[in-house]
């Protein structure tokens, strides 16, 4: 089905025509609305200040004098920043370099330490290696005393070696307490031969290559080679010095040699050894010496040559060697020693105080005496040697000492008075 459409048929539907009545329909629509709309439009700026207040900042950020300043403040602060963190890298660089010097210097310390330590064991270890060949070579070597000086010669030194080799193979033979002529060094003396001419024995050490051809070659002691009576001791044990077997000699020329001493006791039994104390390094007599006889009785038969001139010039002093207290000799009594205003006492020394003269007079302080009683012995060694203890009543325990005033200082004291 079509319609036509009619011009002005719509708006005559809508409006009506010019001559029908007004309709208030529509405007019975606009009462029955929401309301009145609640948007309130604002304008941009609320007053006049606070736009003059956003175009003053804003010409101020315009302001190319101020910019830069900004820009150059803040350049400055970034290279500030720069340069701290350079310093604090370079600062961190240092620290490092720092801690790893010192962590190589303590390694090298410890180093040095270990170097050090190990050094003074290898030290020891050789010492001790040293000591133990030293000892081993001591037990296979043999002293040979009262050699004559001729045996550094070359014939006399083969006779020396072929005597002492019927023991065993020898090693090497060294000779020592050789006297020389001159201040010289000893090898370049003994080069050029600058002996002394009154001394005429020596010693040697003989090294066979084993403990046992040593031994054996001790058998050789007081035998004679070349006129002179030999004393053979072992160089690692030597045999220890009886004293009750011994002869002590004093007054002795200081020239005296051994064999003179040899053939001054002959008589009065077999001698194991004689021996000249000397001087270390001129290898000249003291004046005492010491015989050593292979039994006691042989002892009173030389204390009986005491009258009997040594050399046909002088006496000689013989007494019996002295036993210590292990021995079972008696302790000697220190205010014998000591002497002082006693007189002398009947044994010959000069008597302490107190001690008994030789009149027979007891002094008014006892002696002390001494048994062979170890316990006895034992009590009194502690009182013995303490000495008198000061007390209270002793004006001489606190007597003011004077003082030492030379004689130049009194002269010159006495002469400067004179003049005043």
């Amino acid at each position: 089905m079509t319609t036509t459409y009619t011009p002005g048929a719509l708006s005559q539907s809508l409006f009506g025509s010019k001559e029908s009545a007004v309709d208030n329909t529509v405007d019975e629509l606009f009462k029955n609305s929401a309301g009145p709309s609640q948007v309130v439009l604002t304008p941009a700026f609320s007053n006049t200040s606070q736009a003059t207040a956003k175009v003053d900042s804003a010409s101020a950020k315009l302001d190319p004098a101020q910019t830069a300043r900004e820009a150059v403040s803040k350049a400055k602060s970034i290279t500030e920043i720069i340069t701290e963190k350079k310093k604090e890298k370079k600062d961190l660089k240092k620290r490092k370099a720092e801690e790893e010097k010192i962590a190589e210097a303590s390694k090298k310390a410890k180093l040095e330490e270990e170097k050090v330590k190990k050094s003074v064991e290898d030290e020891k270890e050789r010492q001790i290696k040293q000591k133990k060949e030293e000892q081993e070579k001591n037990e296979r070597t043999v002293f040979v005393g009262n050699l004559p000086v001729s045996t550094i010669q070359k014939e006399n030194y083969k006779d020396l070696k072929k005597t002492f080799a019927e023991y065993g193979e020898i090693v090497s033979i060294r000779f020592r307490s050789i006297a020389f002529s001159e201040l010289l060094p000893r090898k370049a003396a003994f080069i050029s031969g600058k002996l002394h001419p009154e001394r005429d024995v020596l010693n040697a050490y003989v090294v066979y290559t084993d403990k046992a051809s040593a031994e054996k070659a001790l058998e050789m002691n007081a035998q004679v080679f070349h006129d002179k009576h030999l004393r053979v001791d072992s160089a690692a044990n030597p045999k220890n010095h009886d004293r009750k077997k011994s002869v002590f000699v004093g007054s002795l020329p200081f020239d005296a040699q051994e064999e003179q001493l040899w053939e001054f006791f002959k008589e009065c039994g077999d001698i194991e050894n004689v021996r000249i104390v000397r001087d270390a390094k001129t290898n000249i007599g003291k004046g005492i010496a010491y015989v050593q006889f292979s039994d006691r009785d042989s002892v009173d038969l030389a204390l009986q040559l005491k009258d009997k001139k040594f050399g046909g010039k002088r006496k000689l002093r013989l007494d019996r060697c002295k036993l210590s207290v292990s021995e079972g000799g008696k302790p000697s009594n220190m205010n014998d020693k000591r002497g002082g205003k006693g007189a002398k006492g009947a044994n010959g020394a000069n008597g302490a105080k107190g001690a008994r003269s030789s009149n027979g007079q007891q002094n008014s302080k006892p002696q002390r005496k001494f048994t062979n009683s170890k316990n006895t012995n034992e009590n009194l060694s502690a009182s013995a040697f303490e000495g008198t203890r000061a007390t209270k009543d002793d004006k001489s325990a606190h007597k003011p000492k004077k003082h030492r005033i030379r004689a130049r200082t009194i002269a010159y004291k006495q002469k400067t008075k004179n003049k005043k």
